[in-house]
């Protein structure tokens, strides 16, 4: 049996396995890496520090009565400041 056909077979049984085996870049996987700790885990840690403070001083507390009105809000300011 052929290395291409034992591939073929073992794609067809396990096609994630195989695909994850397969597509593993160590370069990917340090680059991504880098991104998340140097730039998206601080940038991120950041937001959340200043959400709040946002949150306070546009609310003036810290919790709505209404959870549901909590969340929009919290989500709003996450969508419309952070996420572009």
């Amino acid at each position: 049996m052929s290395f291409f056909n034992w591939y073929k077979n073992h794609l067809f049984r396990r096609p994630i396995l195989i695909q994850t085996i397969t597509i593993y870049c160590f370069y990917r996987t340090l680059r991504l890496g880098g991104f998340g700790l140097c730039i998206a885990g601080p940038s991120t840690t950041i937001w959340v520090h200043l959400k709040r403070l946002v949150y306070i001083v546009i609310v003036g507390a810290l919790f709505f009565k209404n959870p549901m009105l909590g969340l929009l809000t919290h989500v709003t300011l996450d969508q419309a400041i952070f996420a572009p």
